[in-house]
């Protein structure tokens, strides 16, 4: 019987842009065994922390439901029941994937923040010519569509910073990078 691994944090190896996703910093394993986070379950659940393909779906799901959730009814009224009940599943089951809805909602901020990094990282130089003013339409127009993209993660965190410890950490991680 192999241990369960350490849960660490690890950035995509592909790099930034890499897949044309934002880089993304998730939980993996350390050591031997899986390295994508969608497929590793949350300590303390089994002997095998590795997901089957229904326990990938799964999480996603969960993933999916609290993102919408979270935008229509806000954090402090969204519950782990709800999110479960959401996608067919109790409570409890959410719990086998994640320590609570604070931790869901630590993906969206990671992600947030590591699309922001990626969007300044496509700040063009700009000259004083057409070509520079097309290409900082471009790079505003992005920056817009990723700020609408996000936009619920960033209007919930400034309330859920004061209430949620760890989340306002990942949202100080994000700002001072």
């Amino acid at each position: 019987m192999r241990p369960a691994p350490e849960l660490v944090v690890a950035a995509d190896p592909a790099g930034p842009g890499g897949g044309g996703d934002a880089e993304r910093a998730a939980p993996v394993a350390a050591g031997p065994g899986p390295r994508d986070a969608g497929s590793v379950r949350r300590t303390p659940y089994g002997r095998n922390p590795e997901l089957a393909a229904h326990g990938v779906r799964a999480r996603m799901e969960i993933i999916d439901a609290a993102r919408r959730l979270f935008a229509q009814n806000g954090y402090q009224a969204t519950t782990v029941e709800s999110i479960g009940e959401t996608t067919g599943r109790s409570g409890a089951a959410v719990y086998q994937y994640f320590e609570g809805k604070a931790e869901i909602f630590g993906i969206f901020l990671r992600e947030a923040g590591d699309d922001m990094m990626v969007q300044d990282a496509r700040c063009p130089v700009l000259t004083n010519d057409r070509q520079g003013q097309r290409a900082l339409e471009v790079w505003v127009s992005e920056l817009i569509d990723l700020l609408t993209r996000h936009k619920s993660t960033f209007l919930l965190w400034a309330p859920v910073q004061f209430t949620e410890p760890s989340l306002a950490e990942i949202g100080r991680t994000n700002l001072s990078r």
